[in-house]
């Protein structure tokens, strides 16, 4: 028999600890309770005892401070378990007792691996007491609008993890109660005229989830690992924030800093080999890091090292508003040869009116004298100097160059941080002052949800698993169906592991199940389009109940998240332009902020002010940039809907638990607005069905397990047992020592969990796009029926052709002819549908096709073996159409 180590690495290298060979180390590995919905995975061993020999004794003593009675009881030094040198088991060792029988010593440890410290560094912490100074900015119209360009990667303001939602939470009255504007295409305050424009400090940021996410992380000693938390589908879902019931953001009572200053630094030690054909290059700054600043996103830092790209050049200040500057560098500095043959150099300050190659603007400072002379050993370089008057369309930046009418210039140059730490840095120390009328402060923004109850809403909104490796700190976190994908999941035949001479017991879940489930989104109190839902449909607009058919389960299990739902309606004279409203009425009719818990959202792109709902009638409003009104053709659209078009269910995804009527669809039923891929469909639904399936049972029994087994187990494994695949609930005391029969508790598996990737929104129209001009493509539209005698069969048939990027409906008839319309290139929803029936009897093998030419199904078929009396049959799919063709609908058969 392979024997067992217990190994700890307390400074870096490995030692192993005498244990009892016939004193086993027992083991938990569990999946939460399959009944407690929402919760996640862990593994710890019980307590064990290993002797007071004179190697643990010196061990211990050295590493717990175990002296006579008292010892470090805060201490964890990793370990692991290991049978034939293949680790079965890991994580921290903790020493729980020193045990003295007579004159022998005993220690009491445990191993710690899975049951997270994770959850105690958050405890307490508000989102607000995050850090968020990089997002730090002002809410001016080039910021806002930025926001809007967000198309995934890098774009948009700050990556995308601020952006500046577009709809209604309230107006802007005078002292006469007259709105400054209006979200409508008509009116005398209407937003389309250029007197009513929206001022930019009415619009408040909102933050994207996956930002949050990550500043919880960096708020403790672990990361995380997932797929999820990096998919498009999750980093276009936002947050708002500043919902503090008037208009406009949050700000400080007194605000009296100026914003206008930055402190930026070199990544690392710069170096510089003198070129006499290029002897000036850009002083490099690259980070903000360890304690830079730059509040107003005012300085753009270089990626790069000097001279390794053509972007050197892109590396400078931008001034924020005219006034005087006074600046300040620090550097140490020497020869690259370390001879005292010095190599002298300057360094020089120009401005520009372009950010593209700034030396070539005008020189306002440079070293004066012989400037500096770099030898073997670093010296000091503290440079104060003043940029005078810049203006707010300047750019400036600094640079080295080389002397070369004296001294030895091939020596090169290397800068270092100031006083022998860090790096060279460079600050703004004086400037005219911006206090922050403007600024967003997103520390304020933030709403009053702990970090914990903001994670425990993403568990119940994704049903996300979390698998927890506290060796390395890593939180692995995938929705179930991710973690339980059956494509990549471990088959193991436990078969003749199971003891058959012992009790096995076979139950179902049902008796330790609730009769109804229940996710909610909290209340919407006063705000408009909410408390109507509520005051007249009794439930919380975006709920999901699910009721099991059992009549023998009591009780409801409720999953509510921090979240008010995000109802959507059009704008008056529009039917197309569809925008949340948030505001509440009072009693003077007139709609006012009101103070809630934050809302959630897709970021839906960009969407043109069309006023009728076929994508006609081209509209715009106009948004204030200082003291000037800007038109724009299209308006930023959030949405629990991903997409906002006349597209199937299957290409879109709701926020929402299930599909809802939403108030738009009263004037606009062009639009979707049942998707395939709710919250509860796209994430819940298989979990909750296979627990609740009338076929569900648990199998509790005693299998023989070997230490080295311990090692190959993961919980998303498929256990095959008499004629069944199980997943594994809970392994209680497996011991890592001897081979021994352990009690394992398995749960059915009743169908196989697969993978879903719920569609991401999709931004095809940039800020303030130009209308389309008129349609340059014709598209040949034909509707077959080549049943001949038995068309009599088909009742009710429906022949539709839709621009998708529009949701404009090109054709729609019910009889079959030919015709021509014209559409843009993009993609084009096709449907054809009918109703069968045994009219003139009945006949088989039907098909729905859409191609090119008369019966070709190059762009989609539906067969039908066996149609049903007073059936109806649907064919509708999406091609992307790049110029004039033909479209076929065709009904016949096969």
């Amino acid at each position: 028999m392979m024997k067992t180590r217990l190994k700890i690495r307390p400074d870096g290298q490995w030692l192993g600890l005498d244990i009892y060979d016939d004193l086993p180390i027992s083991v938990v590995i569990s999946q939460d309770d399959i009944t407690e919905i929402g919760g996640g995975s862990y593994q710890y061993s019980k307590t064990f005892t290993i002797p007071g020999t004179k190697h643990n004794n010196e061990v211990f003593k050295g590493f717990y401070s175990v002296v006579g009675i008292d010892f470090d009881p805060l201490t964890k030094v990793e370990c692991v378990v290991e049978v034939g040198g293949n680790i079965i088991f890991e994580g921290f060792l903790r020493l729980n007792a020193v045990i003295f029988t007579d004159d022998y010593i005993e220690y009491e440890v445990y191993i710690l691996t899975s049951v997270s410290d994770f959850s105690s560094e958050i405890q307490g912490v508000l989102l607000s007491d995050l850090d968020y100074q990089d997002l730090d900015h002002e809410n001016v119209y080039d910021n806002i609008t930025t926001s809007w360009g967000y198309t995934g990667g890098t774009s948009g303001l700050f990556n995308g993890q601020i952006l500046y939602p577009f709809y209604n939470y309230g107006l802007i009255y005078d002292s006469n109660d007259n709105p400054s504007f209006t979200f409508g295409l008509s009116g005398d305050s209407a937003f389309t005229g250029a007197t009513n424009s929206v001022p930019e400090e009415y619009f408040k940021p909102s933050i994207q989830l996956k930002s949050v996410i990550d500043r919880i992380f960096s708020a403790t000693s672990y990361s995380y690992e997932s797929q999820f938390f990096n998919s498009d589908y999750f980093k276009s879902i936002y947050m708002s924030t500043a919902n503090n019931g008037q208009i406009g953001v949050s700000r400080e009572d007194e605000d009296t800093e100026n914003r206008n200053k930055f402190k930026v630094y070199a990544g690392g030690p710069l170096g510089y080999v003198y070129d006499p054909n290029d002897k000036r290059k850009p002083l490099v700054f690259s980070t903000l890091n360890p304690d830079g600043y730059d509040p107003l996103n005012s300085f753009t830092l270089d990626n790069d090292y000097p001279g390794s790209s053509p972007d050197d050049y892109q590396n400078y200040f931008n001034v924020p508003t005219s006034g005087d500057y006074y600046f300040n560098v620090r550097f140490r500095y020497l020869n690259q040869t370390g001879q005292n043959y010095p190599a002298y150099f300057r360094v020089k300050a120009y401005k520009s009116t372009s950010p593209n190659n700034i030396d070539n603007g005008t020189l306002f400072y440079q070293t004066p004298g012989s400037g500096f002379a770099a030898l073997g050993s670093a010296q000091e370089a503290n440079i104060f100097f003043s940029g005078g008057s810049l203006g707010s369309n300047e750019y400036v930046s600094l640079y080295v160059e080389f002397i070369d009418t004296a001294g030895f210039p091939n020596n090169g140059l290397r800068i270092l941080g100031p006083n022998g730490q860090g790096n060279a840095w460079w600050d703004l120390y004086t400037a005219p002052s911006l206090l922050g009328t403007t600024n967003v402060n997103m520390k304020l923004q933030m709403p009053d949800i702990s970090a914990e109850e903001f994670i425990q809403a993403m568990i119940k909104m994704f049903n996300l698993t979390i698998e927890k490796d506290e060796v390395d700190k890593v939180l692995r976190i995938e929705p179930w169906n991710t973690y339980y994908n059956e494509t990549g999941r471990t088959q193991t035949d436990w078969t003749q592991k199971i003891d058959t001479s012992s009790s096995i017991r076979v139950e179902p879940l049902d008796f330790d199940l609730s009769k109804d489930v229940r996710w909610t989104y909290t209340t919407a109190g006063d705000q408009v389009l909410g408390k109507y839902y509520e005051d007249n449909f009794n439930n919380i607009f975006g709920n999901k109940l699910f009721r099991s058919s059992s009549n023998i389960l009591t009780g409801e299990q409720e999953l509510t998240l921090p979240f008010c739902p995000f109802p959507t309606n059009t704008i008056t004279g529009s039917e197309y332009v569809i925008m949340g409203r948030t505001y509440q009425l009072d009693d003077n009719g007139l709609q006012k902020p009101v103070s809630s818990e934050p809302h959630i959202f897709f970021w839906v792109g960009n969407r043109f002010m069309y006023e009728n709902k076929g994508g006609s009638g081209e509209s715009s409003w106009y948004l204030s940039s200082g003291g000037t009104q800007v038109e724009w053709n299209t308006y930023p659209a959030v949405n629990h809907l991903s997409r906002l078009e006349n597209i199937q269910g299957t290409d879109f995804s709701d926020l929402n638990f299930r599909p809802y009527w939403d108030f738009f669809a009263s004037s606009n039923d062009r639009i979707n607005q049942y998707s395939a891929y709710s919250l509860y469909n796209s994430f819940w639904q298989e979990y909750i069905e296979s627990i609740y399936s009338l076929e569900s049972r648990r199998l509790k029994g005693r299998f023989y397990i070997e230490p080295k087994d311990i090692g190959d187990i993961n919980l998303s494994d498929k256990i095959y047992v008499k004629d069944n695949f199980w997943r594994i609930e809970n392994i209680e005391d497996a011991d890592l020592v001897n081979p021994s029969l352990v009690e394992i508790s398995l749960i059915k598996d009743i169908t196989g969990f697969y993978d879903k990737q719920p569609p991401a929104p999709v931004y095809s129209i940039t800020p303030n796009q130009s209308y389309p001009s008129p349609s340059p493509n014709t598209l040949n539209w034909y509707f077959e029926n080549l049943l001949g005698a038995y068309s009599i069969n088909i009742t009710d048939p429906e022949y539709q052709l839709i621009q998708v990027s529009t949701s404009t409906t090109l054709v729609n008839t019910t009889s079959t002819g030919s015709g021509s319309v014209s559409f843009y290139s993009g993609d084009i929803r096709m449907i054809l549908s009918f109703t069968y029936q045994n009219n003139a009897g009945s006949i088989n093998n039907l098909q729905i096709t859409f191609g090119t030419s008369s019966g070709d199904d190059s762009y989609g078929i539906l067969q039908i073996p066996q149609p049903g009396d007073n059936a109806y049959y649907e064919l509708d799919i999406t091609e992307y159409l790049p110029a004039s063709g033909n479209v076929y609908g065709t009904i016949s058969t096969y």
